[in-house]
C-alpha cells in the first residue's frame, strides 16, 4: 500500500511537472509570436509610410492623403499620420464652389460646356433639356420632351440646341423657341 501510495505522488508530481514545463513553454512561445506581430506591423507601417513619401513625391497626393486618411481610420490618435495629414492639406488649393448646384428633378444623362465656358447644356432622364448660365446657376432655357432625353448638344455655332429623346425623336430648338423656366 506504501509502495502504491509512494508511486502515485511520484506520478503526480512527474505529471505537474510536465503540465509546469507545457505552461512555461506555451507562455514563451506567445511571447515570441507576440514580438513577431509587433514587429510585422512595425514594418508594415514602414512600408506605409514609405508609400506615402514616394505618393508625395511623384505628385500623386490624393493617394497619400488616402493613406494618411486609412492611417487615421485605424488610430484616431496617431499624432505623426494626423500632423501629415494637416501639413499636406494646408499646402492644397481646394475649388470652391461659386454658384449652387445645378438642381435636376432627375438623373443627368448628358452634359456640355459652351465654347466660352458661360453655359452649360444638360440632357435629363425627368425629359427636359436644359441651358444653365454659370454665372448665375439658373437655368435660362428648357426643352421639354415626353421621355427622358438620351442625347444634348450645342450645334450651329451654340446658336441652336440639338436633343434626341428616349422615344427615337430628335429635335432642334432655337434660345427663342424653347421655353423659359
Amino acid at each position: 500500500m506504501a509502495t502504491l501510495l509512494v508511486l502515485l505522488n511520484l506520478v503526480f508530481i512527474i505529471g505537474l511537472g510536465g503540465i509546469l514545463i507545457v505552461s512555461v513553454r506555451l507562455v514563451s512561445a506567445n511571447r515570441a509570436k507576440e514580438q513577431v506581430n509587433a514587429q510585422l506591423a512595425k514594418n508594415v507601417r514602414d512600408f506605409e509610410w514609405q508609400k506615402i513619401d514616394e505618393l508625395i513625391a511623384t505628385g500623386k497626393r490624393a493617394d497619400a492623403l488616402a493613406y494618411l486618411s486609412a492611417f487615421l481610420r485605424r488610430d484616431p490618435n496617431d499624432r505623426a499620420a494626423a500632423n501629415q495629414l494637416v501639413s499636406m492639406l494646408s499646402r492644397c488649393n481646394f475649388a470652391l464652389p461659386t454658384i449652387a448646384p445645378l438642381q435636376h428633378e432627375a438623373g443627368v444623362n448628358m452634359l456640355e460646356l459652351s465654347k466660352d465656358g458661360r453655359r452649360v447644356l444638360t440632357a435629363s432622364d425627368d425629359g427636359k433639356a436644359r441651358i444653365w448660365d454659370l454665372g448665375s446657376g439658373r437655368a435660362t432655357c428648357t426643352l421639354v420632351h415626353p421621355l427622358k432625353v438620351s442625347f444634348a448638344s450645342f450645334a450651329a455655332d451654340e446658336r441652336l440646341v440639338l436633343t434626341t429623346c428616349r422615344d427615337g425623336t430628335s429635335r432642334f430648338a432655337s434660345g427663342a423657341r424653347m421655353q423659359d423656366t
